[in-house]
């Protein structure tokens, strides 16, 4: 039976323990919760990406006039605003339909929710989708790895930040030089910036 106690219910979070008690989703409106995980995505799609794109553009893009200025960080905040309430929308909504019609809650159930919803949300390869699934594989590359070492899948690592950080740069680093290409153009930009604008003609070069 899906619903069958397992391992995976003896180490999840407060909130989690709680849900899993209830036999059926705990919401006494899927429809409002559903409408509600919406709307959260959208302020907090605004709440992030308006001052983003609002500084952003008005630094590197101050050759656009302002209208261009204006649509550029209109649509970067709409595309992340939309993307998150839709992301959300579809969770809650497949999260509802599963534990209503198992009567549970378990772990395969968010993930075949964010598979789906990830599916339909971020599917087309943008840079913003690029840029929110990538920070996104981080995050759950490194909560992988202490899932794993909290579970003594592997034995805890002495001090293995300074090795990561060393070995991310050096990767980074050489792909700019060599192979620019491979890297987002973003990440191109800022580094040519940081890297490679070494010239100047005066003092002037050196002010902001």
């Amino acid at each position: 039976s899906p619903c069958k106690p397992d391992k995976c219910s003896t180490k999840l979070s407060s909130r989690t323990m709680e849900e899993s008690q209830e036999t059926t989703c705990p919401h006494s409106s899927c429809l409002l919760a559903i409408l509600k995980a919406f709307r959260n995505g959208v302020v907090y799609g605004v709440r992030i990406r308006l001052p983003h794109a609002t500084l952003m553009t008005l630094l590197w893009k101050r050759k656009a006039s302002w209208k261009a200025k204006a649509r550029i960080i209109f649509l970067l905040t709409y595309n992340h605003a939309r993307n998150l309430a839709f992301m959300g929308a579809i969770y809650k909504s497949t999260t509802c339909i599963l534990r209503r019609s198992l009567g549970c809650w378990k772990p395969f159930m968010p993930f075949i929710a964010g598979g789906l919803a990830g599916w339909f949300v971020f599917n087309k390869e943008t840079a913003l989708n690029q840029q929110i699934v990538l920070y996104l594989f981080s995050r759950v590359l490194l909560g992988l790895t202490k899932f794993s070492v909290n579970r003594n899948l592997v034995p805890k690592p002495s001090k293995p930040w300074p090795f990561f950080a060393a070995i991310i740069w050096a990767f980074a680093l050489c792909l700019f030089e060599f192979e620019p290409d491979t890297l987002q153009s973003s990440l191109v930009q800022s580094m040519e910036y940081i890297y490679q604008a070494d010239q100047w003609t005066s003092w002037r070069d050196f002010l902001f």
